[in-house]
């Protein structure tokens, strides 16, 4: 068995430059359109009206956290079975991935009393056997943004593999506008708009997006240090 502990180690020191870079340039607002959810899944909970966003949305309202959202679970298999994942290794790990480090923002901010976030270590115990796909897709977006930021390339051409996961993605995120929880579709369609625009970004505003993902991978990384270390210490 790997030691997550070394790998995540390693890696914050590999990536020590990105890491400052990235957590010095701040995303405070960015657009966002929630699609809406098909009218014949909506439940007295799901489809409420959104009333978070007007033109874009100020991240720094949205503390990624444990929410009372009471179908989750639910629009997570259908997104998985959109995506067909057992069968497409490349959609594996872009699901599992960033589904790993949502779980594990949720275990960092689990318990909110006065304002003061709470850890919870079980949740992220539960989730440590996907940290694999986790980094996989780390690896992947930050291959995709050195290819941008080196070749200045937008709009390029893409095969018909790329255009299927695109149109699956976009089928995700119209599940998450089924989310009972407002905040939840918000950063979970900032999420899936992330992981489109890796596979294609077809203007330079789409970048923002990309950035936006990498960037809390970036943190999910050190959330994952940070849960590892509590382990290794104890």
């Amino acid at each position: 068995m790997y030691s997550i502990f070394l790998i995540t180690n390693f890696t914050l020191k590999f990536l020590s430059n990105e890491i400052r870079l990235f957590d010095n340039f701040n995303i405070e607002k960015i657009k966002v359109t929630v699609e809406p959810c098909d009218t014949k899944k909506c439940t007295i909970f799901s489809c409420r009206k959104i009333n978070f966003i007007k033109d874009s949305v100020n991240l720094k309202d949205l503390v990624e956290c444990k929410t009372h959202c009471k179908n989750g679970s639910e629009i997570w298999k259908n997104i998985t079975d959109i995506c067909n994942i057992k069968n497409d290794k490349f959609l594996v790990y872009l699901i599992s991935g960033l589904h790993f480090a949502i779980n594990l923002h949720i275990a960092y901010n689990y318990y909110n009393l006065y304002f003061f976030y709470y850890h919870n270590i079980n949740v992220y115990l539960r989730q440590r056997k996907y940290f694999h796909n986790f980094m996989l897709l780390l690896l992947f977006i930050r291959k995709k943004i050195k290819f941008y930021a080196e070749n200045k390339q937008i709009n390029y051409k893409i095969d018909q593999e790329e255009t299927n996961y695109i149109n699956k993605l976009k089928q995700s995120i119209k599940e998450i506008g089924c989310l009972d929880c407002e905040k939840c579709q918000i950063l979970g369609t900032l999420h899936f708009q992330g992981l489109i625009n890796c596979i294609k970004v077809d203007k330079p505003s789409d970048l923002i997006y990309v950035v936006f993902v990498y960037k809390k991978l970036l943190k999910t990384l050190k959330v994952v240090y940070f849960f590892e270390n509590i382990i290794q210490n104890n």
